[in-house]
Order: C-alpha cells, then structure tokens, then sequence
C-alpha cells in the first residue's frame, strides 16, 4: 500500500469585490495537501473563490526558529 506525504501549501485569492484587501496584497489560505494542484482545487472547494497561485511552504530546518 502506498502512501502519499502530505505538505503545506499557501494558496492565494481573490477576494470578493465587495471585501478588497486594503494593503493590495491577496488574502492567503494554508492547507495540507500531497501536491499543488490538489491544494489548489480543495482551496477553491473550501473558498469558493478564484485561486491566483499556489506555493508549497518549506519546513524550517531543524534548529531554526
């Protein structure tokens, strides 16, 4: 059986027309996923909103903070 690890991926939206981002910046989900286009897609199903991008989150190395 195998098994699919599972990463952290920082999905960026768009917001509603009605909500803007005052700084400019797009509003961010983070979520768990075993590639970008899977976060990608449950970030669209969870948000229902347009995903701009998607970047997968490193872990910090071991003895950083």
């Amino acid at each position: 059986m195998a098994t699919t690890e599972s990463r952290s991926y920082r999905c960026y939206y768009h917001p509603r027309t009605d909500a803007p981002s005052e700084s400019g910046a797009l509003p961010s989900i983070r979520l768990r996923a075993s590639n970008a286009e899977t976060a990608m897609h449950s970030a669209h199903a969870v948000l229902g909103r347009p995903i701009d991008s998607v970047e997968r989150v490193e872990p910090l190395p071991a003895g950083c903070a």
